[in-house]
């Protein structure tokens, strides 16, 4: 990426999220689902007295470990394409123990500064993904990832960071306990006219924090989910669900609104695009809805490359690598359909491996890609 290494001086993003270590598994008996009461592709935050599965899986699979956690998954991979170290931060809290220090340095490892609160009496948070051929059940015990206070935001440091940086980056589980700490977020990006990225991140958050991921899509400048989490959001937001183009241009001007850029290059790009609203659908064409408040919105579609569904192997990590491929493109100025087709290519890399990996290859190709 020698065109954005020349461009830009480290760091460009910071995301904050809940840092956990994944445990990835491949299971061949769906009993297992039916005896906890999950299903296929759910996605569940576990109560303490629900944590016995963590124990019986690794009794019955072997298990792998990666670092986990949305936020910290797209910079890990966003670190990957760029390809030299620490152009993205990652804030968020971590235990003071063994499972703290293997997260931090698979973190490290892959190229992020980690800028993480350390808690004595909370353990790091981990998630557990039982993996079946395409589908994935994501089991979350938060632990530590859970508590971060706007005094952990407030050291000089961070501040510093957030001063340099051309994006941040909020997903949307880092809401359910720290919106304090979002909202100051969200009033830092408008002083500074940082431009802030926004992820829906599930449906099931809509139960408990609707006004909350209203309020975080309303003013984020890009709002990224797949077609399940954007059509939740039109119905939190009262509006009648049409076809999903339809409902996503309805959408858009909803929760349009202006926003003020720093005067540089990148700063003058966003400006062109005005808000953006990135929809994945699986296999399905990507969409995506841009303009500024005073546009007329465009709809661009990316329909997605097949792929043998025998090189899948976990598609944990999709979501996350795609928009990491997104704002990579973003970063070198892209149209927005190259952006979507960087995404897609970002993401086809990873789902071939067990959680959400660090390929091994080169990601050079990706330059290749222009529409």
């Amino acid at each position: 990426m020698k065109f954005i290494l020349e461009k830009y001086k480290a760091p460009i993003l910071a995301a904050f999220g809940n840092p956990l270590l994944d445990m990835c598994t491949r299971i061949t008996d769906l009993n297992i689902l039916n005896t906890y009461g999950l299903t296929l592709n759910c996605e569940k935050e576990l109560k303490e007295g629900e944590l016995k599965i963590f124990a019986d899986i690794r009794n019955r699979y072997e298990v792998e470990y990666h670092a986990g956690g949305s936020a910290q998954n797209t910079l890990r991979i966003f670190q990957w394409l760029i390809n030299s170290p620490f152009y993205s931060v990652f804030l968020g809290g971590i235990g003071e123990d063994e499972e703290g220090k293997m997260l931090e340095s698979l973190v490290k490892n892959a190229g992020v500064d980690t800028r993480y609160k350390y808690h004595k009496n909370h353990a790091t948070g981990s998630c557990l993904a039982l993996i079946t051929g395409e589908n994935r059940c994501l089991l979350a015990n938060l632990c530590a990832a859970n508590v971060y206070k706007p005094q952990d935001l407030e050291v000089e440091e961070n501040i510093d960071i957030l001063n340099k940086v051309y994006m941040i980056y909020i997903e949307s589980f880092f809401i359910s306990h720290s919106y304090d700490v979002a909202l100051q977020l969200l009033d830092f990006c408008k002083t500074r006219k940082t431009p802030l990225i926004f992820s829906i991140g599930s449906v099931y958050m809509f139960n408990d924090f609707a006004r909350e991921l209203i309020t975080l899509s309303k003013n984020a400048n890009i709002v990224f989910g797949n077609k399940e989490e954007f059509m939740e959001l039109a119905r939190a937001m009262g509006l009648n669900l049409m076809n999903v183009k339809s409902t996503l241009l309805a959408l858009h001007s909803m929760i349009n609104k202006e926003h003020e850029f720093l005067d540089h290059g990148f700063g003058q790009y966003l400006k062109q695009l005005g808000k953006v609203l990135v929809m994945t659908d699986g296999k399905n064409p990507v969409l995506c809805v841009y303009g500024g408040i005073n546009s007329k919105p465009v709809l661009v579609e990316y329909a997605v490359p097949e792929m043998k569904v025998n090189l899948v192997k976990d598609t944990t990590g999709a979501g996350d690598s795609f928009l990491a491929g997104f704002l990579v493109g973003m970063f070198a100025l892209n149209n927005i359909k190259t952006c979507l087709a960087w995404g897609c290519w970002t993401a086809r890399q990873v789902i071939q491996l067990v959680g959400c990996q660090v390929p091994s290859c080169q990601p050079d190709n990706i330059l290749t890609i222009k529409c």
